[in-house]
């Protein structure tokens, strides 16, 4: 019966792993998308093409609803882990009632990561704001995926 339960905590790792590593592919995609916004927004800083510049926001603006797609399709088991609706995730790691790993995680929408409507990149000013605000969303992300 021991074997038997250790194999089964066994496989309840492994399916932790799983989940840990489905995060891991969304947080790296969404640092590439993160990544892009940063030029983007270093791009509209040095124009002051009014039409360049709205294609940037319009361009920004898909790229926030990517993140949010991406978060919300991050699935284990039919459940977000990265849109905040699911923090926790309790993995059964031993054969003893108190042997369990607990995965925390956090939201990683475009709202939690800093990068929500506020951010414009309508003009030189507002550019340079979406530049600071990314550069920090950025750094953010990768501590927070630290976390994870």
């Amino acid at each position: 019966a021991k074997i038997a339960s250790y194999a089964k905590a066994v496989d309840n790792i492994n399916s932790g792993i799983a989940a840990v590593n489905t995060v891991d592919t969304t947080l790296s995609s969404i640092q590439t998308t993160l990544t892009a916004m940063l030029e983007l927004a270093t791009t509209s800083a040095s124009s002051t093409d009014s039409v360049v510049l709205a294609s940037n926001q319009a361009l920004f603006a898909s790229y926030m609803d990517d993140i949010d797609t991406l978060a919300d399709n991050a699935l284990y088991n039919g459940t977000s882990l990265l849109n905040g609706d699911t923090p926790t995730l309790k993995v059964q790691s031993g054969i003893n009632a108190g042997d369990t790993t607990t995965l925390t995680f956090g939201s990683v929408l475009s709202s939690a990561l800093g990068t929500g409507d506020a951010l414009a990149l309508s003009s030189l000013g507002a550019s340079t704001t979406a530049i600071a605000s990314g550069d920090l969303v950025i750094n953010g992300y990768k501590i927070g995926r630290a976390h994870v």
